[in-house]
């Protein structure tokens, strides 16, 4: 059995329509539909950023994954703004304690879901490291044009952990690969 706290950081900043907000919602509905939800399995918190992060739900609001599920579906974007990267994953880093429903035997997991580099890559960089450094496994999702090199092989910390698609029409394409690596 595979015991896991999992957070999925979405990047709603302003470069971002709603339209690739949907596709990114759809992306974390998909993914969270094929894996093991309860707490006893994997627990999901979804947290959106763009100049500051905000949590929409911790690990234990939703325990079963019809709950979940439901509440991805109905997740806003709001009116987005510049990309702070580093203020999210610092605000995910401190969502793994008992306060937001993180488990202290779980494996800790961020997803980071963006379409370019943030505001201050080198504070992103650190903001990942540190998480790194508490034993979180972070992967990086980037959605258009990435290279070897940019950001988000900062953020991921390997690029075993960074996964790109060049569009957010297709960004679904990546759910399969995502799920057994989430889902072990």
């Amino acid at each position: 059995m595979y015991f896991a706290d999992v957070v999925f950081l979405i990047d709603t900043s302003s470069s971002i329509s709603q339209t690739q907000f949907q596709h990114s919602i759809d992306f974390v509905y998909n993914i969270t539909n094929f894996l093991r939800i309860g707490t006893q399995d994997i627990q999901v918190s979804v947290v959106l950023y763009d100049k500051k992060p905000i949590g929409v739900f911790d690990f234990d609001t939703y325990i079963t994954k019809q709950s979940l599920l439901n509440a991805i579906k109905h997740i806003h974007k709001g009116i987005g703004a510049s990309t702070n990267t580093a203020k999210a994953l610092d605000y995910s880093r401190a969502l793994f304690n008992l306060q937001n429903g993180s488990r202290s035997n779980a494996e800790k997991v961020v997803v980071t879901l963006t379409d370019g580099d943030s505001d201050d890559r080198i504070s992103t960089k650190h903001a990942a490291e540190l998480l790194r450094n508490n034993n979180v496994t972070v992967y990086g999702v980037g959605v258009g044009d990435f290279t070897h090199g940019s950001e988000i092989f900062d953020i991921a910390g390997k690029s075993a952990n960074v996964y790109t698609v060049g569009g957010f029409d297709y960004i679904c394409n990546l759910v399969p690969i995502m799920v057994p690596v989430l889902g072990e």
